[in-house]
């Protein structure tokens, strides 16, 4: 039987709310779906993203840039 995928991504604002309300991380995980870790790590996630946007540094793309890229075409 196929495993049913979902992207934890698309429950921020729930795993957020169910956080502020004072649930754990193993708690959050059993009424969403997802294991005890996916949640840590997305918390953890989460809080560094927002840490980088309040400190103003700029959040970098992964992966390699595009041949279009202003920076590798100045770099020539």
């Amino acid at each position: 039987m196929a495993r049913n995928y979902r992207h934890i991504q698309e429950y921020e604002t729930e795993i957020l709310k169910l956080k502020e309300q004072g649930f754990t991380h193993k708690e959050v995980g059993e009424k969403l779906g997802f294991t005890q870790i996916q949640v840590k790590k997305f918390i953890e996630r989460y809080h560094k993203k927002e840490r980088k946007i309040a400190e103003g540094k700029g959040l970098k793309r992964n992966g390699r840039p595009p041949k279009d890229d202003k920076y590798t075409q100045s770099d020539i």
